[in-house]
This record gives C-alpha cells, structure tokens and sequence, in this order.
C-alpha cells in the first residue's frame, strides 16, 4: 500500500535535558505528516477549517522505540488503516534512516467544529485519500 513521506530534522528545541527528543513532540510530527498530507492531498487544513471541518484525534496508541537526537533526520510514514463514514485511521511510522523510532495508530474523528458534533467526510476528502493510498 502506498505511504506518504513528510521529511524533517530535529532542532534544539525538540529536545529534553537528555539531548533526546521529548515523547510528547511525536505527537507533533504525526500531526506535522497529516498535516502535509492533506495539503499534498489538494485539500489543506486551512481550508477545512474555513468550512468549520476538523479531524479531531480521537484514539492514539503509540510504541516508542529508538530516540530521535539532536539534527537527526527523520522522515514520518503514513498509511491508511481504514476510511468509515466519519473517521479515519492512519498508521504512522517515524524513522531515522531505517531505525524505526516509534509508531502509532491513530483515528481522527470529522467534526464540525462549529458545534463540536461527529459529522461524515465530504466526498472531496474521502476521494482525495482513498485516490492516493488506494493508488
């Protein structure tokens, strides 16, 4: 199955008092790699949120598994795990070179955040991910 790529490198202010980035900035970098995605996708965030659409995280689970470090590169992968009427789920994956650092399963929620109510995916983005993943 087709993945997206999202690249970066590790600044300073990623890191802790170990010289290794915090757990809590992964969080971050998936979001980072969605983010893009939709973007790479034809349908960026900014414009979601125009029409009071988000994709709210719902459920996250996460194994950490080899520390990222100060300028190391890092590229996050992510696949489609499954599109419902509402939801989606990614599986993300961040790695330095072929290290794999730490991955996650994660399912955001279509909301419309005018009202903060579960509101189905509208065909231009449910086309737009089922078009690349399924490519």
């Amino acid at each position: 199955m087709t993945a997206h790529l999202y690249h970066h490198k590790i600044f300073f202010a990623d890191t802790d008092q170990a010289a290794v980035v915090h757990h809590s900035n992964y969080l971050r970098y998936f979001e980072a790699a969605r983010i893009q995605l939709l973007a790479d996708l034809g349908v960026p965030y900014k414009t979601m949120q125009a029409k009071k659409i988000g994709l709210a995280p719902v459920d996250i689970q996460t194994q950490y598994l080899h520390p990222l470090r100060l300028e190391d590169e890092y590229r996050v992968e992510t696949r489609l795990v499954t599109l419902k009427k509402a939801s989606v789920v990614f599986d993300q994956r961040v790695f330095c070179g072929e290290q794999l650092c730490c991955k996650a399963q994660i399912k955001l929620a279509n909301l419309d955040e005018a009202v903060f109510k579960v509101v189905p995916i509208d065909s231009e983005l449910r086309d737009a991910i089922l078009g690349f993943f399924n490519a």
